[in-house]
């Protein structure tokens, strides 16, 4: 079906077509729910906070997830300011 078919399928198609609507199940885990957390610990090399068991278990230590996998971010370096 090439990008036209598609494009007509969608102006002319009848819902039937378009949608197919059925019930299903999710499966949440409880501490990925919204609201206040139910559990705290505390990183054991940076001492950061880590909420609803979303912690790893390094050596026996419970650590975040940045000090047991590496961080998905990295901190910029702030220039100094420019001396007179």
């Amino acid at each position: 079906m090439s990008g036209e078919d598609i494009i007509q399928l969608y102006r002319t198609g009848s819902e039937e077509e378009l949608v197919k609507l059925e019930e299903v199940t999710v499966n949440v885990d409880p501490s990925d729910l919204p609201g206040k957390p139910k559990r705290t610990d505390e990183c054991s090399i940076c001492g950061e906070r880590v909420f609803d068991n979303k912690c790893e278990l390094v050596d026996g230590k419970l650590t975040c997830r940045a000090c047991a996998n590496g961080a998905y971010y990295a901190v910029k370096k702030q220039e100094s300011p420019a001396r007179a």
